[in-house]
């Protein structure tokens, strides 16, 4: 049976967000082509890189959840010092980190997490920068305790904003 025509392209992973992935991957895929000695366009690829990637920061996070390979990860530690001084957005900087654990186990490429590290502590407020050290210093275990705690904490701060004992 031959596809009717609202069949077409259901199959095709649309992105929630205006991010342009067809264009993101262009513009990744262009650093296979710069010489490593050639720093002006370097400068100007990472300069273009991180500016497509703060335009739309929900775009990025969803891209970067769904979408981003090892490679083009590996790519853009190169520049997570730019992303993270063009946008210092929480959800982007949990995404980078949680796109690091997913893709970058190895100790083989522990540069790539050592220079999103750099990038958090130069650029990030303390509070990302305090979640992100207690998050690399605390077990898993330890870590999803601290984040339970945390959220109730959460929940009883509000639950006493919204009812005082006045």
């Amino acid at each position: 049976m031959a596809p009717t025509r609202s069949d077409v392209g259901t199959n095709l992973k649309t992105p929630k967000y205006s991010l342009n992935y067809s264009t993101l991957h262009h513009i990744i895929a262009q650093r296979d082509n710069i010489d490593d000695e050639d720093d002006e366009a370097l400068e100007t690829w990472r300069t273009q890189l991180a500016t497509f990637l703060t335009e739309d920061i929900s775009g990025t996070v969803e891209w970067l959840e769904t979408d981003c390979t090892r490679e083009q990860f590996e790519w853009l530690s190169e520049l997570f010092d730019k992303i993270l001084a063009r946008s210092q957005d929480s959800r982007l900087v949990q995404a980078l980190v949680e796109t690091c654990d997913r893709l970058i186990p190895d100790e083989d490429t522990y540069h790539v997490r050592e220079m999103l590290q750099m990038a958090i502590f130069g650029y990030c407020n303390d509070s990302d920068r305090d979640r992100y050290l207690r998050r690399e210093l605390l077990s898993p275990r330890e870590w999803n305790i601290f984040q339970q705690e945390k959220a109730a904490a959460a929940s009883c701060r509000i639950h006493e904003e919204q009812n005082p004992l006045f």
